[in-house]
């Protein structure tokens, strides 16, 4: 028996059918070469990109920190100035001294049973409690801090 001759287009027909498997898998393969190609660019570049994080968000920190002391610096030093006039001594024997003069009377406000008190001290707290508060990369910031796991002092 002999077999049947095969055609120029059954040629054309079975490589056309071939070129569509071909097709078929490369939708496959080219969207997983790009995964896998953008997996290894990401994790080269994770450990640069967290150290350039965490030294760019401190810097941020720093630089709010020092903006907080400047304007602190200037209070006191208008505080100084101040205290080289008599009212100005006077003034400051009053506020932070709680001192009176003579025919007046003090009071105390006081919440909880304890007196209110606004001293400096406070203010340098504020200070120091920059870093725990401070949002340098605005909404961003808990996210990026989460994903290159940086620690706040608490």
């Amino acid at each position: 028996m002999a077999r049947p001759e095969v055609t120029n287009e059954k040629k054309r027909r079975d490589e056309g059918a071939n070129k569509g498997r071909f097709a078929g898998r490369m939708i496959f393969i080219i969207p997983l070469a790009i995964v896998l190609l953008l997996a290894l660019v990401a994790s080269l570049y994770y450990t640069p990109m967290r150290i350039w994080y965490r030294e760019a968000r401190q810097l941020r920190v720093l630089n709010e920190q020092k903006a907080a002391i400047d304007e602190y610096n200037l209070q006191l030093r208008e505080t100084l100035e101040s205290l080289e006039t008599t009212e100005g001594i006077r003034l400051y024997a009053r506020e932070e001294l709680g001192l009176v003069e003579e025919g007046e009377n003090a009071v105390i406000v006081t919440k909880d049973g304890k007196p209110l008190e606004n001293t400096h001290d406070t203010q340098q707290i504020e200070i120091l409690n920059i870093p725990v508060t401070a949002q340098p990369f605005g909404v961003w910031t808990p996210f990026l801090d989460m994903l290159f796991r940086i620690e706040l002092p608490k």
